[in-house]
């Protein structure tokens, strides 16, 4: 395959509140997407624990979280194939990429939506995953609706922007109309490709998650997508040298390095 395309998938996904149920479930994914030759897949956020707006979080997520990190490098160890995945680190709300055995990546929510500031830390940076030379910026739910921090990954180089959500309330057609406004306009304004996955299911919360997958080309386009109440994901081949050949173009790139006031 040609160095700059790569087969992504993202997966709308139903977590339980047991973690190692939860990995047992990501394993059978991940085996199933193998067989489909994809390169990386992205899950929604804290799809290991479940989303649970309270400290009780951290609590259980404390008593596994060594077993459970060493599955997941034995899953990576495993199958050739990228993954991110949300759970709480630290007291964050963080979303990590494995690869070959290893975490290679993570990302702490630095934008935290009004009802998790009780039970979660605000994280402060902003950094690309560099995977070979190809940068991936994450995005964590209300993250999305900050375009600067969108920016912020291009001006460090960004491919791919990543938006794992958990996302409740709203019918599946609501919430594709709402993702694909956000979602667009990252990949347009940034000339990256995107993509964006929710939680599926029931939660602790007692709300009901539509789930919503989208991958989108840096011109905006839709690329693949699709919605419903349960599990399910899409897949696509992207061409990361298009993003180089949009950036060096005449026209097709807007990006102001002046300072306006």
């Amino acid at each position: 395959m040609d160095n700059n395309k790569r087969k992504i998938a993202v997966v709308n996904f139903e977590s339980t509140q047991d973690v190692m149920t939860n990995i047992d479930n990501i394993e059978r994914w991940l085996k199933k997407l193998v067989e489909r030759k994809i390169d990386f897949v992205l899950f929604p956020e804290l799809c290991l624990t479940s989303y649970i707006n309270s400290f009780s979080i951290h609590r259980s997520w404390d008593a596994v979280k060594f077993e459970a990190i060493e599955r997941l490098n034995k899953i990576s160890q495993n199958n050739p194939i990228m993954f991110s995945l949300g759970f709480p680190h630290d007291s964050y709300i963080s979303q990590a990429i494995w690869s070959n055995g290893q975490m290679i990546g993570l990302h702490n929510k630095t934008k935290l939506g009004p009802s998790e500031r009780e039970n979660f830390k605000c994280a402060r940076d902003i950094d690309v995953t560099n995977i070979n030379g190809k940068f991936i910026g994450t995005s964590i739910c209300y993250e999305s609706h900050y375009p600067e921090i969108s920016a912020k990954y291009e001006d460090q180089g960004a491919h791919l922007l990543c938006f794992p959500f958990a996302s409740p309330r709203e019918t599946p057609e609501e919430k594709l109309d709402r993702f694909k406004m956000i979602i667009r306009a990252r990949a347009y304004d940034n000339t990256c490709f995107a993509c964006a996955c929710n939680s599926v299911g029931s939660y602790g919360d007692g709300e009901r998650y539509a789930g919503v997958a989208l991958i989108v080309g840096p011109k905006g386009e839709i690329i693949a997508e699709t919605s419903g109440y349960e599990e399910d994901f899409i897949e696509a081949e992207i061409d990361l040298g298009t993003i180089d050949k949009i950036r060096t173009s005449s026209m097709g790139y807007f990006r102001a390095k002046e300072n306006f006031r």
